[in-house]
């Protein structure tokens, strides 16, 4: 199986934090890499913005269990229920104000936004793998399904 990974997707001037969830577990988000994009963001000359990002759809084309570098290798594709959630701004200030030092500062603001993923994914497999729905809906997540 392929390892997990984290990610980041930027529409500048915003950026999403992704956990790419597999059946193993989250995979732990880099605090340089993350540091490197907030930092980007706050030299950009526009206003940037933060928000932890979960997309759950790994049952609808789970990666091959193996890396083949032809082309045309092929994939499984099922029907599933995929699940997209996305908090509040997290604002590096507003996490950090207490810290001591920067590193401290960079830790907490990693460990806050991959927390941050890791709960929006928990809620979202509640809802998809147990047949919850957005009755898992808690005070910080609420899922909803607009087209019912």
């Amino acid at each position: 199986m392929l390892e997990k990974s984290a990610a980041w997707v930027s529409m500048f001037p915003y950026v999403y934090f992704i956990c790419y969830m597999q059946k193993q577990g989250q995979a732990h988000f880099d605090s340089s890499t993350v540091d490197n994009m907030r930092r980007l963001l706050e030299h950009a000359g526009v206003p940037g913005h933060i928000y932890p990002l979960s997309l759950l759809c790994y049952e609808v084309m789970p990666p091959p269990q193996q890396v083949e570098k032809e082309i045309g290798e092929q994939r499984v594709i099922s029907f599933h229920g995929v699940g997209l959630s996305a908090t509040e701004e997290t604002k590096y200030g507003d996490i950090t104000c207490h810290t001591k030092n920067a590193d401290e500062g960079r830790e907490l603001f990693t460990n806050t936004l991959y927390n941050s993923v890791v709960n929006q994914y928990n809620v979202l497999k509640s809802a998809i793998f147990r047949d919850r729905g957005a009755a898992v809906s808690n005070n910080a997540i609420s899922l909803s399904q607009p087209w019912r």
